[in-house]
C-alpha cells in the first residue's frame, strides 16, 4: 500500500511530463471510444435493416436442405399446415409476429426486354414498404417498428390486396425493362409439378434499394404467390420477436416443439443468415483491433519514456530510500504501479471525454453521409460495456512499459545513487 501510495504522488512530481504522457492516452482513447460508437451506431443500423428485409430474426423451415437449395426450388419445402405452426409459434415466449414467406424464380418480359427475377412473396397487410420522401418523421419512426421494412418507394404504392397480381420493382429492373408506374409486364414461372405458368403483373411501385436487389429482386403478395405457383402453404416462416437478444432463447424454445408433419423442423438464426452483415462486421472488428493495436504501441513508448525520465531524475530519492531500508522490490512496485497509475487514469479520462464528444457531435447533428443516393446521418453510440477492452489493455501495456526502467530503479546501488546528492 506504500508504495501505491508513493506512486500517486510522484505521477504529481513533474506536473508537465505527466500531463502530457496522460494527454497522449486520453486523446488516443477518446478517439477510440467516438470511432467505436460511430461502428456501433452504423452495425444496429444495419442488423436492422437486415432483419427487417426479410430474414427475421429467427426463420423456420421445412428442412435444413431449403437453406442449401430451396430458394430456387420451393416446392419441395413447402411447410404442411402451416397454420397450425403459426398459430403454436405465436404463442413461444418472447414472439412478436410469425410472418408466412414464399419464393420463386421467374422471367419478367416487357414489350421490349425479358430478365430473370427472384420474386418474394409476403402477407400485405402490413405495409412492406418506406414511403421516405412522402413520409414524416413520426411516420419514418413507426415504419421502423415494423416486422417488414424490405426498401424505400420511389414513386408508386404499397402491395394491397385491392390489386392482386400487383408487382413491386427495383429500380434498376425498371430501367432494364424499360417500364414506369403502371405498366404491365407479363411473368412466366415454374409451378409446383414441374409445370409453367404465366400471368401479368402490374406494377403498382418502384423501390430504391441495393443495386444488387434492385437488378433481381421483385415483391408480391403472398396469396397471389401461393395461386400462382399452385402451392398451399409457405416455405419459410419469419420469426420476428421484442428484443434481438432473445434470439438464441427462441431458437431453443422453438427446437423443442414437435410438429408432427414433420421430423426435420429447421431453425436459423439472423447471424447465420445474414452473411453479408458478417463479412462488414469482421471488417469493422479489424479495423478497430489494428487501431487499438496501433494505440497500445505509442502508449508502450510513451510510458517507457516517462519511467526512463522519471528513473533519471529521482537517483538521489532511490538512493535515500534504499538507506533507509526499503527494499530492491518496494522500490521496484512504487514505478510499476505509478505506470499503471498514469494508465488507468488516462484511459478512464479518455472513455469520459469520448463520451463527451460523442454526446456533442450527436448534437450538432451527427455525420451526414449519401446511403443508395439518399442523404442520412450518422450518429455516435458509444456503449459503456465495449469499453472494457479499451481500459483493461491499457492498463496492462502501462504496467508492462515501467516494467524495465523500474527494474533498473531496483537494481541501483546505494552508493552509486547518493553520488547525485
Amino acid at each position: 500500500m506504500n508504495s501505491l501510495n508513493l506512486a500517486f504522488r510522484n505521477i504529481f512530481r513533474n506536473k508537465r511530463r505527466s500531463f502530457f504522457t496522460l494527454m497522449s492516452i486520453v486523446i488516443g482513447i477518446a478517439g477510440l471510444v467516438v470511432f467505436q460508437g460511430f461502428v456501433r451506431n452504423q452495425m444496429v443500423q444495419f442488423r436492422a435493416s437486415v432483419v427487417q428485409g426479410g430474414i427475421g430474426h429467427l426463420q423456420v423451415a421445412a428442412s435444413p436442405d431449403y437453406y442449401l437449395k430451396g430458394e430456387y426450388n420451393p416446392f419441395d419445402y413447402i411447410l404442411p399446415d402451416s397454420e397450425k405452426l403459426i398459430s403454436t409459434l405465436r404463442k413461444v415466449e418472447y414472439v412478436k409476429s410469425v410472418i408466412p414467406a414464399l419464393g420463386f424464380t421467374g422471367l419478367a418480359a416487357s414489350s421490349e426486354k425479358t430478365i430473370s427475377l427472384l420474386f418474394k412473396a409476403y402477407p400485405v397487410a402490413d405495409p412492406l414498404f418506406a414511403n421516405r420522401e412522402r413520409a414524416t418523421e413520426a411516420q419514418l419512426k413507426e415504419a421502423r417498428q415494423r416486422p417488414l421494412l424490405i426498401a424505400s418507394l420511389s414513386t408508386g404504392n404499397q402491395l394491397s390486396a385491392d390489386v392482386p397480381n400487383g408487382v413491386v420493382v427495383g429500380e434498376r429492373a425498371a430501367k432494364i425493362l424499360n417500364v414506369k408506374l403502371g405498366d404491365v409486364i407479363t411473368v412466366l414461372g415454374m409451378v409446383s409439378g414441374g409445370g409453367m405458368n404465366g400471368t401479368d403483373m402490374k406494377i403498382v411501385g418502384i423501390y430504391k434499394g441495393a443495386v444488387t436487389a434492385e437488378k433481381y429482386f421483385a415483391y408480391i403478395s403472398y396469396d397471389f404467390a401461393k395461386s400462382f405457383i399452385g402451392v398451399e402453404g409457405p416455405s419459410t416462416l419469419l420469426l420476428t420477436l421484442d428484443n434481438i437478444d432473445n434470439t438464441n432463447k427462441v431458437a431453443g424454445l422453438v427446437k423443442e416443439i414437435k410438429d408432427p408433419n414433420t421430423s426435420t423442423l429447421a431453425t436459423r438464426k439472423w447471424t447465420e443468415l445474414a452473411v453479408y452483415y458478417r463479412q462488414v462486421n469482421t471488417m469493422y472488428t479489424t479495423f478497430l483491433t489494428v487501431i487499438r493495436a496501433i494505440l497500445l504501441l505509442v502508449i508502450l513508448f510513451v510510458i517507457v519514456n516517462t519511467q526512463t525520465m522519471s528513473v533519471m531524475e529521482r537517483m538521489r530519492e532511490i538512493g535515500t530510500l534504499r538507506a533507509l531500508g526499503t527494499s530492491r522490490i518496494q522500490v521496484v512496485l512504487t514505478f510499476i504501479f505509478e505506470g499503471g497509475l498514469l494508465g488507468a487514469i488516462g484511459s478512464i479520462f479518455g472513455v469520459l471525454l469520448g463520451f463527451i464528444l460523442s454526446w456533442i457531435f450527436n448534437l450538432m447533428g451527427g455525420v451526414p453521409m449519401v446511403y443508395d443516393g439518399e442523404m442520412v446521418r450518422n450518429y455516435f453510440t458509444p456503449d459503456i460495456m465495449s469499453m472494457l477492452p479499451n481500459i483493461w489493455p491499457v492498463i496492462l501495456f502501462a504496467l508492462i512499459a515501467s516494467a524495465g526502467p523500474a527494474r533498473k530503479a531496483g537494481k541501483l546501488q546505494i552508493a552509486d545513487t547518493l553520488r547525485f546528492i
